[in-house]
This record gives C-alpha cells, sequence and structure tokens, in this order.
C-alpha cells in the first residue's frame, strides 16, 4: 500500500533514471560561443562548464560541444549513533575536447569548473582537492529533489589534465517520522545510495559497523560484494554502469530491536521496534489489542499463523514506495514508522489475505483496504475512503493484469486506488457481510455454483472469474451491477466476449434451477458453470431440462396412485457427475411408474360386478401398497414383479367374478332347498306334535 508520494518517485528511479534527474547531455547544455581569452564564464545550469580562447587576430569561431571525461567513487559510511549517512565522493575531471586549428590562428578550449547534482537534503557540504585545499563552490536548484553543486576549479583545466575533487556531505539524521527518506538508528539504516548517472567510471562502497544484515533492493543485489574490516562490513560495487545503477539501501540489526511480547485472543505476536521509538510501539500495541479482535471476528476465517506473528518497524517499504507488507511464510508483518491506523489494519489484514487465498493482487489488495476501513470506524474512527481515481487515468490497466514486481510507481499507485475503490464498490453494493463469505468459500476452495447439502470442492483458480461467481452468487446479486463493475476495472479486453457467453448461460442455469425447483441443478453443470466452460454447461443444462420434464410428467402420472418419486432420484440428479446415468436412472423409474399406474388402474378399475366379486380376498389393495412402498424406495425389481403379480391377477378378475357367481348360485341354491327340506320336516313335527 502505498502512503508515501516519495516512494513511488523512488521506484521510478530505477526504470528511468535520466527523467528522474533530469540532467541530459543534449537538451540541457548550454553551448558557448568563441570568445576573447578575457572573457570567461561559469555556467551555473550544465553538468559540464567551459570557457573558450581564440589567438588575438580572430574573429569569430564555430561552435564546438564541450567535452569532458568523468569518474567517481562514492562512499556512504553510516553512523548508527549519531542516526547520520557521511558521504565522500573522490571525483576525477578530464577536459578531452583538444585544440582546433584554423587558418588565421587556433582555438584553445579550457573548463573552469564542473557542476555536480547532489541530494536536496545534503547538509556540511565541503569541496576540497586531492590534497585538502578547499575549493569554491556553490548551489543552485536542479531536479527536483537535487541540487547542482558548481564547483570552480583551482585553475583552468586544459585538453588532457585532470583535476581531482573531493565532495563531502551528510544526510540529515534519519528520526522516526521525519520528512526525508533516510532513517538511521542502531538497528536499522536505510537511504538512497545514489550515483551521477553520466560519470563514465564509477564505484559505491556502503560501510556500516559489523552486525548489520543487507536486506536492500535494486542493483545492490547484483553488483555489491561484502566484504568485513576491523569492526566494519564493507559492500562494494566496483566498476559499475552508473547510468543503470540504483540502490535503496536497507540495512538490518535484528540484535538491535526492542521486543514487546502480546497475547491477542490467544495469538501469540511479537513487536520489533527501532531503540526509543516507544511512540510507535504504543501506536503498534493499541491496534493489536483493539482492532486485532474486530478484525478476527469481521474476517470469520480461522487464525491462519501458527507459531508467532512478528510486527517489524522499518523504513523499507518507504524506500520501495509502500506503507508495509506481509511475508506469510515468514509470518512477519513490516511496516514503516508512520502512525497510521488503516495501514496496520491493512498489512494484518494480509494474514489471511495472500496469495493462498486468491491468485490476483487487486483482490487481496483492495479487500485488505476494505476490512481495515470497516475496523479503523468500528474503532472510532472516520472510515478511510480510496484515493479518487478514474477509467481514463492514462497509467490505467485492467486489474486483472495488475501484478506484483510491476516497478512503475505510477502504475501502482493507480492500481492500489482502483482496487480500494472498486471491493468498496463491491461492498456497497452486496455488503461486507457477503464479501467475508466469499473469503470464506475460496478459503475452502467451495464449488461457486452451490447445491443443496453438503457443499463441494473445486480446484478451480482463485482469480478474478471465480471472485465474480462467488459475489453474485453468495450475494444473491439479482441486476448486472456487480458484472458492470468488472467489466470497467477489471477485465482485460481480450476477455470480455466470454462475458456475453456467461450472461446467456447463467440466464439458462437460472431457467433450470426454477424448473427444477426444489431440486438443484446437477454437479455436472455447476461444476462446468464454475469452471467458465460454457459450451458444456449449456449441453448438460438440456440434458438436465430433458430429466426433469421427464420427472415432472411422472410426478403428474403418480398423483392418482398418491406415490412419491424416490429420494435417489433426486440425490442422483443433484449429485450427478454423469447425467447419462441419471438419464438411463430416470427412464428406469419412468417405466416403473408406468407399471405402477396401470396396476392401480387395474385395481381401482373393478368396477364390474363380476371383477368386484373376483377381486374379493385377493389382498390386492395390500399388494398396490406394497408396489408403491417399493416405488419410493427406488426398487424397481420389487415394482416390476409386484405389478406383474397384480396385472396377472386384474386380468382374470372378470372370469374369476363369473365362477364365483356361479359357485355363489349353486351354493345359494343349495342353501335355499336345505331350507325348504328343514322347513317341511319341523311343520311335519309340528304336525305330529299337534296329533299327539
Amino acid at each position: 500500500m502505498i502512503v508515501k508520494s516519495g516512494g513511488a518517485g523512488l521506484m521510478a528511479s530505477r526504470i528511468e533514471t535520466p527523467t528522474r534527474f533530469g540532467i541530459t547531455m543534449t537538451s540541457r547544455r548550454l553551448l558557448p560561443l568563441a570568445v576573447p581569452s578575457a572573457r570567461r564564464g561559469l555556467s551555473v545550469v550544465l553538468v559540464v562548464v567551459m570557457a573558450l580562447t581564440v589567438s588575438a587576430g580572430a574573429a569569430s569561431a564555430a561552435v564546438d560541444d564541450p567535452d569532458v571525461d568523468t569518474a567517481a567513487d562514492y562512499e556512504y559510511r553510516v553512523d548508527p549513533e549519531a542516526g547520520t549517512v557521511s558521504v565522500t565522493i573522490d571525483l576525477a575531471v578530464t577536459a578531452d575536447k583538444p585544440n582546433r586549428d584554423t587558418a588565421d590562428g587556433f582555438y584553445q578550449y579550457f573548463f573552469e569548473g564542473y557542476a555536480l547534482p547532489i541530494p536536496d537534503v545534503a547538509r556540511d557540504i565541503t569541496v576540497t582537492d586531492e590534497a585538502g585545499n578547499p575549493l569554491s563552490f556553490g548551489t543552485d536548484d536542479g531536479t527536483e529533489g537535487f541540487l547542482l553543486l558548481e564547483i570552480r576549479f583551482r585553475r583552468n583545466l586544459f585538453y588532457g589534465q585532470t583535476a581531482n575533487i573531493v565532495v563531502r556531505y551528510s544526510l540529515p539524521p534519519g528520526q522516526p517520522r521525519s520528512e526525508t527518506f533516510v532513517r538511521v538508528n542502531p538497528a536499522y539504516a536505510g537511504f538512497e545510495a545514489w550515483v551521477h548517472p553520466y560519470l563514465e567510471q564509477a564505484s559505491v562502497t556502503i560501510v556500516t559497523p559489523n552486525g548489520f544484515m543487507d536486506t536492500s533492493v535494486g542493483s545492490i543485489d547484483s553488483h555489491f560484494t561484502v566484504r568485513g574490516e576491523d569492526d566494519e562490513l564493507w559492500f562494494e560495487a566496483l566498476d559499475i554502469d552508473a547510468e543503470q545503477f540504483w540502490s535503496l539501501v536497507s540495512l538490518t540489526r535484528d540484535s538491535e530491536l526492542t521486543a514487546t511480547a502480546l497475547e491477542v485472543d490467544g495469538h501469540a505476536i511479537e513487536i520489533r521496534a527501532w531503540p526509543g521509538d516507544e511512540e510507535w510501539v504504543d501506536h503498534v500495541t493499541t491496534n493489536l489489542e483493539t482492532g486485532l479482535p474486530i478484525l478476527i471476528n469481521t474476517v470469520g476465517l480461522d487464525w491462519p499463523v501458527e507459531e508467532e506473528l512478528v510486527v517489524l518497524e522499518s523504513f523499507s517499504p518507504y524506500l520501495e514506495g509502500y506503507g508495509g507488507w506481509y511475508d506469510w511464510r515468514r509470518r512477519q508483518i513490516t511496516i514503516g514508522d508512520e502512525l497510521d491506523d488503516h495501514v496496520v489494519m491493512h498489512e494484518l489484514a494480509h494474514v489471511w489475505l495472500n496469495e493462498r487465498l486468491f491468485g490476483e493482487r487487486w483482490i487481496t489488495e483492495g479487500l485488505a483496504d476494505v476490512l481495515a476501513a470497516e475496523v479503523v470506524e468500528t474503532m472510532g474512527q472516520d472510515r478511510p475512503e480510496p484515493p479518487v481515481t478514474a477509467l481514463d487515468d492514462p497509467n490505467r490497466l485492467p486489474l486483472a493484469r495488475w501484478e506484483y514486481g510491476s516497478g512503475d510507481a505510477e502504475q501502482e499507485r493507480w492500481g492500489y486506488a482502483a482496487s480500494w475503490t472498486v471491493n468498496r464498490r463491491l461492498a456497497d453494493l452486496v455488503g461486507v457481510d457477503t464479501l467475508t463469505e466469499v473469503m470464506g468459500a475460496a478459503d475452502n476452495d467451495e464449488i461457486s455454483y452451490v447445491g443443496d447439502g453438503e457443499v463441494e470442492p473445486t480446484g478451480f483458480t482463485d482469480g478474478w472469474r471465480r471472485y465474480l461467481d462467488l459475489i453474485e452468487n453468495r450475494g444473491r446479486v439479482a441486476d448486472d451491477a456487480v458484472a458492470e463493475l468488472f467489466t470497467e476495472w477489471v477485465v482485460p479486453p481480450g476477455d470480455r466476449p466470454i462475458l456475453e457467453q456467461r450472461d446467456a448461460s447463467r440466464a439458462a442455469y437460472a431457467e433450470l434451477e426454477t424448473a427444477g425447483a426444489p431440486w438443484s441443478p446437477p454437479l455436472a453443470v455447476r461444476e462446468a458453470m464454475t469452471a467458465w466452460r460454457f459450451g458444456p454447461a449449456d449441453d448438460l443444462m438440456a440434458q438436465a431440462a430433458e430429466v426433469l420434464e421427464i420427472r415432472d410428467t411422472m410426478a403428474e402420472r403418480l398423483e392418482p396412485v398418491g406415490a412419491q418419486l424416490p429420494d435417489e432420484l433426486e440425490q442422483a440428479y443433484q449429485g450427478a457427475g454423469d447425467l447419462d446415468e441419471v438419464t438411463r436412472l430416470v427412464d428406469r423409474v419412468d417405466a416403473a411408474s408406468l407399471e405402477l399406474r396401470d396396476a392401480h388402474d387395474g385395481v381401482r378399475g373393478a368396477d364390474g360386478m363380476f371383477q368386484w366379486i373376483g377381486a374379493l380376498g385377493r389382498g390386492l389393495d395390500g399388494e398396490l401398497e406394497e408396489a408403491v412402498d417399493a416405488f419410493e424406495d427406488n426398487d424397481l425389481a420389487e415394482v416390476e414383479a409386484t405389478t406383474a403379480d397384480i396385472d396377472n391377477v386384474v386380468d382374470d378378475l372378470g372370469r374369476d367374478g363369473v365362477v364365483r357367481s356361479g359357485v355363489a348360485a349353486a351354493a345359494l341354491a343349495m342353501v335355499s332347498a336345505g331350507g325348504v327340506v328343514v322347513a317341511l320336516r319341523r311343520s311335519r313335527e309340528r304336525d305330529v306334535v299337534q296329533v299327539t
């Protein structure tokens, strides 16, 4: 996160050194005219200052470019106790413009002085010759951040002659939170080891007491060698290319850091600070004790640091144009010395928000800004807002293409501001709670399109596509506001056509969800949508729609039966990784539903007298219930067997009814005849009784 504009400029210097320092031999040189030797002038604008003499008989002469050869050895000597850096430049200037003969005499060129750029924070400036004799000099404004040190030679410098000059100055005391980009104390030394870019030969040496470790960036990584001498450590870069050289020096001595141990919500944290900077320690401690519990609750994810988390004070982030950074491999947060609550919470948010969660920088940086701002507001302060930025900014690039190590300071500034802006707008659209839910889904590798039951995992890359899906699906966004935000700020132009395919497929998916309710779309469809394979997803959704059409037909068919579709069919449909298998299953269930309906109609259709008589005592209702139970249990073989038995019985019900009717009639006749005999017998018995 960029919090200092000066840092960005320093980053630019490594790419465009001539532009940074504004000293170019072509555009800044003031060319001299041929004049009598009594006329001498000192240019206060040029890198090279030249005067010109001619023979007495010459009236005029052509203009030639002046030229010199230059070489310099730079030494930066660090004094941690005094908090200063002393700079010594051993400069050699050699006149390299030969005399030129003319028809009536000759031109003799000489140089009166040299203008050397030095940092505008330089103090205690001295200039001497190699013997230690002082030389006169003055200063004038140069390019922003630099002075031109106008040195007058002790005597004029003619062709082939060399002037050896020693320039000394010191960088200001590097106190915490001072305006300069210098920080020097017993535990840390940070500054820019700068070299005039137009030297033909140059070397750089940095001298510190023993015990310092190099954490610098820039040319020091590839050009410097380290050697120890007495109690000193020497970083040496010999015979460098001055125009390409740049170095942001960052030297640490951990043994001199103060250590403050904390425990916040059961998590071990150690604050390591520069000696004497209690104000910074108090500031960070307050943020950790007050803000971190709020942040943990807001993020909603498990604490990812297995061991102790270290929060380190350093100026290194500012040297590279940032406010701080988090190294998740070392479990270390590095923060600059400014007292900025938002920066502290931003870097703490990176404990979760790093490349392990989302692979694209704009997501993690923007989310860290949003969550940090929420915490700062909850702590009772005004909520920080993103810097003003616009889509027509000349440094704009699609945020999906904003990568680490771009090296362009203005693009970095735009990337941070735009990432915060986009994620802030997303929070306004769907709520911070939805964004933290999205973080949880990414952390758990959850599929973007969720069905019923346990959420399935996915191996799909956590980039802008997945982020867009998770936000729209978890946030239940009904309009195109989120997708439009991505189109404008995030998506590279070459990837935008796929958004149109996505729109069509998401519309089809929504229709499938509605048509299938309460069934959720099959896993195969949801996986294809998650992976943005919209062609296969469309084919799968068409196949799923056919399954649903059969399902609905079966449901209507079975309504009179009172039977429900097997639960296994819903489970198979929703969890289907292969819809062909579901299609085969639904075909079998469909056939069984036909058999069940036919059996039902056969049993319930036995309304003729002989069929009714034939069905008596056969237990068909019980068998039909058994068939329904088997169907709902997805025991299709049992359904087939039971309905076949029912069908066989139903087919014979009429014949059996006739037979049963005949038997019943005969029996009735026999019962009737027996009744007459008995009646007669009883009548006779009565008669006998009466006679007796």
